[in-house]
């Protein structure tokens, strides 16, 4: 059976859609089998096991928005424009999806449907028989021409007939969507909030509050656990956890996540393994990470080879198992790399081991928190997405991996937040501290000493992330990646970074 991965080459709202797909079977079938993979130029490409490289796969419905796997063997959906002259003739069939069987050398057409709006993302049951599709419809006059603002649309689609048997408007145009693998629900991410649809019938049902802007999704095989990509974190939303949750207090809460785990990389899409033991991160640019599925445990970032490196993007095109060695795809270099699986993950004083899972408390609501800012660039000028910031227990120093305080509360005849850079502590220009209650809102910066050690005075109560950031206030790999304290009037001590020998800052 063929695999299929994709990357959209349409953008909106300035980010990239990038959604992988996967058709069914086991691993050895699909290992087996060629993989289609959608070019960043909007070409179907085809890998054959044992290539190192990308052919292309010559078809006429250039460009394609969006591909996914289709069910049966070799079958896949392709989401095109419709031909100019197509569209002059029928305003509704601005979007088409093609059902291809690509088992002959020049891939067949199956079946054509045409749809209201431009189709930018897909995603099909198991089964083959239903897609759903998303759409951007865009105002016309009668000179045809594009008038300000559209809407955001979503359609169900019978593969068997051809037909499509419903549509539903959107308030925002999702960056991404996803099935469970009953085919009962679909997810769509949205600013803010993960949007649960009904797909029999097609409405719109609960949703999971999710600060920020949510990006890529991935519900894990054989689970009903959501992963979500949003502003350099994975939030894992495990529906059996959040049902165990007090109900009064649910409902005070602004992030539904169960899990946060922190995110060393920019990305804008995420990946499972077949097996669903490792996540692929992954988006625009030769970067990409390994997070723990299973335990939700931490994140690898491992070093760009050679042959991806100056990649405008990097695309998995066989990933088997959590164990097993990945290949990605360089574009548009259309290079096949093997990347060796990551051990099982490190140690928590590795250097490679970025930042560890966060339960997210689910009995104490507290105000929301954040990430640090973006590792490439200054922190930017909007506030970044918020996240639930744990209520750290005042106990003996926990593992240094975690993002949660290194020390106590200790009392203190100067009440003051201390610490100590160790390391390659000449990189950290200043420890950044972000409060109280939000990251939105920087309460104050102190820089290290020669010998690394800081001081701050002790802030008002509430809860404060700590961030050691390099030049031009760029953040940089560290063990770990940020402390949270809550202060109650004693001052907190212990709160030491440690900062790699080695590695550029990030």
């Amino acid at each position: 059976m063929t695999r299929f991965w994709t990357l959209a080459g349409l953008v909106l709202g300035g980010l990239a859609s990038l959604t992988p797909a996967f058709a069914s079977g086991t691993p050895a079938d699909q290992a087996a089998r060629p993989v289609i993979v959608l070019g960043e130029d909007g070409s179907l490409l085809r890998w054959t096991p044992g290539s190192a490289v990308l052919s292309p796969l010559v078809v006429p419905w250039i460009p394609v928005n969006d591909l996914a796997a289709a069910g049966a063997r070799d079958r896949v959906l392709i989401l095109t424009d419709a031909a100019a002259e197509e569209a002059g003739k029928r305003s509704k069939g601005e979007g088409r999806a093609i059902l291809l069987d690509t088992a002959p050398a020049t891939p067949a057409a199956i079946r054509t449907i045409s749809f209201p709006g431009r189709g930018i993302k897909a995603t099909v049951s198991a089964d083959g028989r239903k897609a759903y599709i998303l759409a951007y419809a865009t105002g016309k006059d009668s000179s045809r021409a594009p008038q300000p603002g559209g809407r955001a649309l979503l359609h169900a689609l019978d593969l068997t007939t051809g037909k499509v048997i419903a549509s539903a408007s959107l308030d925002q145009i999702p960056n991404a969507i996803a099935l469970d693998a009953p085919g009962r629900r679909l997810f769509l991410s949205l600013k803010g909030r993960i949007l649960s649809y009904t797909t029999a019938p097609l409405a719109s049902s609960w949703h999971y509050r999710s600060p920020g802007i949510n990006r890529g999704l991935a519900v894990r095989p054989g689970s009903d656990v959501l992963f979500v990509e949003r502003e350099r974190q994975v939030a894992v939303f495990d529906p059996k956890e959040i049902d165990a949750r007090d109900a009064v207090k649910r409902r005070s809460r602004d992030d539904d996540a169960t899990t946060i785990i922190a995110l060393p990389i920019e990305a804008a899409a995420l990946a499972f393994s077949d097996d669903g033991r490792m996540i692929l991160a992954f988006g625009r640019g030769d970067r990409f990470a390994f997070v723990d599925g299973e335990a939700k445990w931490g994140v690898i970032a491992p070093d760009t080879p050679a042959d991806l490196k100056g990649s405008e993007v990097v695309r998995p095109v066989f990933f088997p198992s959590g164990t097993a060695d990945l290949l990605l795809a360089s574009l548009p270099g259309r290079k096949v790399v093997p990347v060796p699986s990551p051990p099982e993950f490190l140690s928590s004083s590795s250097d490679e081991v970025q930042e560890q899972g966060e339960p997210v408390e689910p009995e104490t609501p507290v105000a929301p928190d954040d990430q640090p800012p973006p590792a490439e660039q200054p922190p930017p000028a909007g506030p970044p997405a918020l996240s639930p910031s744990p209520t750290p227990s005042p106990s003996p120093a926990p593992d240094t991996a975690a993002p949660r305080a290194g020390g106590g509360p200790v009392a203190m005849e100067a009440k003051a937040l201390r610490g100590k850079v160790t390391g390659d502590r000449r990189r950290v220009q200043a420890i950044v501290i972000y409060g109280p209650d939000s990251i939105v809102h920087e309460h104050g910066r102190t820089q290290p000493g020669p010998d690394g050690a800081w001081e701050a005075p002790l802030p008002p109560p509430g809860t404060y992330r700590l961030v050691p950031l390099g030049e031009r206030s760029s953040a940089l790999r560290s063990v770990p990646s940020f402390l949270t304290v809550k202060v109650e009037g004693e001052g907190w001590a212990d709160l030491d970074f440690r900062v790699p020998e080695s590695g550029p800052t990030r």
